[in-house]
């Protein structure tokens, strides 16, 4: 019994060192938060790129202070406030589903980062899947991030990302060619053979705001698997 106790408690201490060891300080390359805004999940990942939930016009103060000069949007069926483009900042948006995100989703949306007036605040409706995915493809493609640090940041970075609801989200940044991708963007290479985004009217599409759909009353977007509000 003693013999047991010990070995019990050896098991214990070294499962608690363990723990200790993976116990750390947030990177400061990781997007750190912004304070004291009107913005909800407001992080600056770079001095080019902010990332946030869904922003209003009255966080339009906050965005000018910072200033952001675009303000892209990967929801479905919800459009960001004309407001935004009244007070000077343009406004892109591309429609995603948060459970089936693919390469050519994250090729096109790195294609329009690319070109798009900067600073850039990007956003879904709780700026934690479908951004989550299109910042660490970002950390990737132009950081030169490895997949396993851009997924941690993604997983541990405090966005409230639903890993059990999208564990494809992970899983299509592990797997894909990040140098293929990164040809895709820079030289307009085509990948071979990538996922097919969505048809259209479902997902997957860049379309100007005259076009981008009409909102639904949860605005819920590629969130389907939450609760709606």
């Amino acid at each position: 019994m003693i013999t047991a106790t010990r070995h019990f408690l050896l098991f214990l201490s070294l499962a608690v060192l363990c723990a200790a060891d993976s116990v750390k300080v947030r990177p400061g390359s990781w997007a750190q938060p912004v304070i004291a805004s009107s913005l909800g999940n407001f992080y600056r990942v770079s001095e080019e790129l902010y990332r946030s939930e869904q922003p209003k016009a009255a966080d339009i103060p906050d965005l000018k202070a910072f200033g952001i000069r675009t303000v892209f949007s990967l929801r479905h069926y919800y459009h960001d406030s004309r407001a935004f483009e009244r007070a000077g900042i343009s406004a892109i948006q591309y429609q995603m589903d948060a459970g089936s995100v693919s390469v050519a989703d994250l090729i096109a949306v790195l294609r329009l980062m690319r070109t798009a007036p900067k600073p850039i605040l990007l956003h879904c409706w709780h700026g934690s899947d479908r951004t989550g995915f299109i910042v660490a493809g970002y950390r990737m493609v132009f950081m030169s991030w490895s997949p396993a640090d851009a997924i941690e940041e993604l997983r541990l970075g405090g966005f409230g990302h639903h890993e059990s609801s999208y564990p494809n989200i992970a899983r299509v940044l592990r797997e894909m060619d990040v140098s293929e991708v990164r040809a895709a963007v820079f030289f307009n290479n085509v990948v071979p053979n990538p996922p097919l985004p969505p048809t259209a009217g479902v997902g997957g599409q860049a379309m100007p705001l005259e076009r981008a759909g009409q909102n639904m009353p949860d605005g819920s977007g590629g969130d389907l698997r939450l609760p709606r509000r």
